[in-house]
């Protein structure tokens, strides 16, 4: 009892002891206080910030990252091959993410920490865990996202009924897995385009579509009804998720595929055609099709033989943060704020690169100044979702202020500079604490 309350003690002895103290129930909380700890420095290993905040893109290869992700490796030490003690830090680390459901570096934690688990040698995690599996094929879609991932996306269809619901709203809402989502469904958009196909008979574009509105449209307290599939409960309602499953197949897509046609033709010159009022109509009231838009902007942005800043504008004037949508509900709002910040900070950072190499081209600048300041306005509601947005935003100023001719007024009202800073040093004040 002695070593046990004296942490300086405890902590000299072999980690096999530790273990071994942990795992009894009476010393849950102390395991549970060393876990936290762990998580911390997980949730501020730099990649792991980068990925949740939009700063750093998403890597390929998922082993590699994990394997070279010190904060991670600890915790996997920590547990060990104790399958009592892996049992006891999921249920923590879900128990976590309902305190803070904007975290979605909890989320990434979910998906890569069974896999690390089993990749160090311990394989109780693939009978232990039932959301391993999924875990696993999720991370290869990750892996396999330049192929539209298709093989992975249709195992972890066949998984989803199989995952407790909080589990399966962790390990589809991070970082990781919600960029390859977006990306295999704008690829898949592209090549239907380019096949002449329809939209709703693509299935790779069915498959993606599934794992986003599951992960996006619908709350918390409706995860069981979408896991448990003979519910009463489904019986007498179609899911939200459903719903706006059926609306992104057959409104939502036609109309992004027209867009995407009038991109090929123009080849990133001239003003785009107009967008389909559908298109306008859905992405007003779908989480889902938000996402998407943010998603089709980078990618506007991020064509290195076309550039389209045109494009970008058109579909960002579109955009209204789920903060002052009624569509996003109460417990699922958290992780689109979070997810949506994700992709401001990503466009801001894309954007910021563009002006800087357009410095002596006054052409070029005036599009790209207009469409900063616009998403620097925009980006307003998601100020305190993320921890680097701020930065984002106030980088992306700084590009714009650093590229005017001499003696130009400042490009935005002091009031809303300090508002953007006020912002970051309260974020940057949470991550001190932490």
């Amino acid at each position: 009892a002695t070593l046990v309350h004296n942490e300086g003690l405890f902590a000299q002895l072999p980690l096999v002891v530790r273990r071994q103290v942990w795992a009894l129930d009476a010393n849950e909380p102390m395991f549970k206080s060393q876990l936290r700890l762990l998580t911390q420095h997980y949730q501020l290993h730099h990649k792991v910030l980068g990925l949740r905040t939009g700063m750093a893109s998403v890597p390929t290869n998922m082993r590699s990252m994990r394997k070279n992700n010190e904060a991670l490796q600890e915790i996997v030490s920590t547990l060990g091959d104790s399958p009592v003690l892996y049992g006891k830090a999921i249920s923590a680390l879900t128990a976590h993410y309902e305190e803070d459901l904007g975290d979605t570096s909890l989320c990434s934690l979910r998906l890569h920490l069974p896999l690390a688990v089993m990749e160090s040698g311990s394989k109780h995690v693939q009978d232990t865990d039932p959301a391993f599996k999924l875990a696993q094929c999720l991370s290869n879609a990750v892996k396999e996202r330049e192929k539209e991932g298709a093989g992975a996306m249709a195992a972890a269809e066949a998984l989803l009924t199989c995952v407790p619901p909080i589990d399966l709203a962790m390990l589809l809402r991070g970082a990781e897995v919600a960029s390859t989502v977006s990306h295999t469904i704008m690829a898949a958009c592209r090549r239907v385009v380019q096949q002449e196909a329809i939209p709703k008979d693509d299935k790779v574009l069915k498959l993606a579509s599934k794992l986003l509105c599951l992960s996006v449209d619908v709350s918390l307290q409706d995860w069981e009804v979408v896991a448990v599939p003979n519910s009463h409960r489904k019986a007498e309602r179609q899911s939200q998720a459903d719903r706006a499953y059926v609306e992104l197949l057959h409104s939502f897509y036609p109309a992004l595929v027209g867009s995407l046609v009038d991109d090929m033709i123009r080849e990133g010159s001239g003003q785009p055609e107009d967008l389909e009022p559908t298109f306008a109509e859905v992405v007003g009231r779908s989480p889902s099709a938000r996402r998407l838009l943010l998603h089709y902007a980078l990618d506007a942005l991020s064509n290195s033989e076309a550039v389209d800043v045109d494009k970008a504008k058109q579909l960002l004037s579109l955009f209204a943060p789920s903060a002052s949508a009624s569509s996003a509900s109460a417990s699922s709002s958290a992780s689109l704020l979070s997810e949506e910040a994700r992709g401001i900070a990503s466009l801001a950072r894309r954007l910021s690169s563009l002006i800087h190499k357009a410095a002596e081209d006054a052409g070029l600048l005036e599009g790209r100044h207009k469409l900063a300041l616009s998403l620097i306005k925009q980006a307003k509601p998601l100020l305190g979702a993320s921890p680097a947005l701020p930065i984002a935003l106030l980088s992306l100023l700084d590009a714009v202020a650093s590229t005017l001719p001499p003696d130009s007024p400042p490009p935005l009202s002091q009031k809303y500079v300090d508002a953007v800073c006020a912002a970051g040093e309260a974020n940057e004040r949470g991550l001190q604490q932490a």
